[in-house]
C-alpha cells in the first residue's frame, strides 16, 4: 500500500505526465496510466481521465478511463453528460460498456433524457435496451418514434421489450396502431394485432374507430392485410364488427355496387350469431351477382341458392316478405330462383312457386314472365 503522500505525489506526476504534449504513449502504456490513475482515489485525476474517454485516443485508454471515472461520477455536467452518451453509443463494447454502467447508476433526471433518446439508436443492442428501462415508458413523440424503429430491430426479445414499452403509452399505443394499418408485412401485422387485442377489449369502439375503415377498404379489395385488423375487432367485440359490417355492407347495396357488398357479407357469414335479416342480405347479393346458369349441376353448386334454401326451410313466408322487399332484384334473379325450387323434389316447391308469382306480379310484362307462368303451370 502507499502512503497518503506517496499517492499524492503520484498523481502529481500522472497530472504532469497527462499534461506532456510531446511525449505520446502507446495505447497499452496509455491504459495502464488510466487504470493507475482511478487507483489513486484522488479526484485531481478526473480531468485527467476525462481528457482521454473520446477519439482519438485508443479504445483500450478509453475504456480504462471510463472504468476509473465511474467511481466518482455522480453528478454530470453537460460536456461530462455528452461524453459519456457518446461513449456509451459507441460501436465497440469495450468503451461502451464501463459508459453504460455509469449512466445505469446515474437517477434518471430530465437532463439526461436526450441522451437516452440518442442512445435508444445505438448500434449496440445493450445500450438500446439500457435506453429502453431508463425512458422507455415516457409518453414522448421522440421516445415513441425511437422505439418504433426498433420494432425491426433483429433481435426478437428486444423487439418484444419494446412493444412492451409502447403498449405502456398512449402515444405508443397509437402507433403501433398506425404500423399495423400501414405495414407491408402479414407476420408484423399479426404480431401487432395480436399485441393490441387486450386493449383493443377495453375500448372496442373506440378501436372500431380507429380499425375498422382500413379493414373493411382493405377486405373490399381483396387484400389480405384485413384479416388481421378483422381479428382484433373480432375477438374484442364481435357485436360491434357485426353491427358495422352489416351497416358497410347495406350500404353498398345502396349504391349498387354488389361485389363489394359481398365481401363484406362473407365475412359476415363465418359469424354464428348472425340473424336472418344478414343471411337474406348475403343470399340476395349472391344471386344478384350469380351467373344464373339453369343446368342442374350448375345450379346445385350456387351458394345462394343453399342460403337460400336453408332461410325459406325455416320461414318460407319471411324470405318472400324480404324479396318482396327488395326491389333491386330483377326479373331475371326472381325467376333463376323460383325455377330452382320450383324443380325440387323436397317440401320448397311451393316457396318456388311463390316466388314465381312474385316476379309475374312484379315484371308481368318481362321476358321471363311467360316462362315464370308455365313454370307455373307444370308443378300443378
Amino acid at each position: 500500500k502507499l502512503a497518503a503522500k506517496e499517492r499524492q505525489h503520484l498523481a502529481d506526476s500522472l497530472l504532469q505526465l497527462g499534461a506532456g504534449k510531446r511525449s505520446k504513449l502507446l495505447p497499452h502504456a496509455e491504459a495502464g496510466v488510466m487504470r493507475l490513475a482511478g487507483l489513486l482515489n484522488d479526484e485531481r485525476v478526473a480531468p485527467l481521465l476525462w481528457a482521454r474517454v473520446l477519439p482519438p485516443h485508443p479504445p483500450e485508454a478509453r475504456a480504462a478511463a471510463l472504468q476509473s471515472l465511474g467511481q466518482w461520477v455522480k453528478s454530470p455536467s453537460k460536456d461530462e453528460r455528452d461524453k459519456l452518451f457518446q461513449c456509451a453509443a459507441d460501436s465497440d463494447f469495450q468503451v461502451a460498456a464501463p459508459a453504460l454502467m455509469i449512466l445505469d447508476r446515474l437517477p434518471l433526471s430530465e437532463k439526461l433524457v436526450p441522451g437516452f433518446i440518442q442512445l435508444l439508436r445505438a448500434p449496440d443492442v445493450a445500450a438500446r435496451r439500457l435506453a429502453v428501462s431508463k425512458v422507455g415508458d415516457r409518453d414522448d413523440k421522440e421516445v415513441v418514434e425511437a422505439l418504433m424503429e426498433s420494432l425491426h430491430h433483429p433481435d426478437a426479445s428486444f423487439r418484444r421489450e419494446v412493444m412492451q414499452k409502447l403498449g405502456q403509452t398512449a402515444r405508443g399505443r397509437k402507433a403501433l396502431v398506425r404500423q399495423l394499418l400501414h405495414t407491408e408485412s402479414h407476420d408484423e401485422a399479426w404480431t401487432i394485432a395480436r399485441f393490441l387485442l387486450p386493449f383493443a377489449r377495453k375500448e372496442p369502439d373506440s378501436w372500431a374507430d380507429d380499425l375498422f375503415p382500413a379493414a373493411a377498404a382493405a377486405l373490399e379489395e381483396g387484400d389480405r392485410r384485413a384479416d388481421p385488423l378483422l381479428f382484433v375487432l373480432r375477438e374484442s367485440s364481435p357485436g360491434v364488427l357485426r353491427e358495422r359490417l352489416d351497416q358497410r355492407a347495406q350500404a353498398w347495396v345502396k349504391k349498387k355496387d354488389f361485389e363489394k357488398a359481398l365481401a363484406i357479407y362473407r365475412v359476415l357469414a363465418r359469424d354464428p350469431a348472425i340473424g336472418r335479416p344478414i343471411r337474406l342480405g348475403l343470399a340476395s347479393v349472391g344471386l344478384k351477382l350469380s351467373p344464373k346458369e339453369l343446368d342442374e349441376h350448375a345450379r346445385s353448386q350456387d351458394p345462394c341458392l343453399h342460403h337460400f334454401g336453408q332461410a325459406a326451410a325455416e320461414d318460407s313466408a319471411a324470405v318472400v316478405k324480404h324479396l318482396e322487399k327488395t326491389v333491386w332484384l330483377d326479373a331475371d334473379d326472381l325467376y333463376y330462383l323460383g325455377f330452382h325450387f320450383a324443380e325440387s323434389t323436397g317440401g320448397l316447391r311451393e316457396f318456388g312457386a311463390e316466388v314465381l308469382r312474385l316476379l309475374i306480379k312484379r315484371f308481368p310484362k318481362s321476358k321471363v314472365a311467360s316462362s315464370a307462368k308455365n313454370k307455373l303451370k307444370s308443378i300443378r
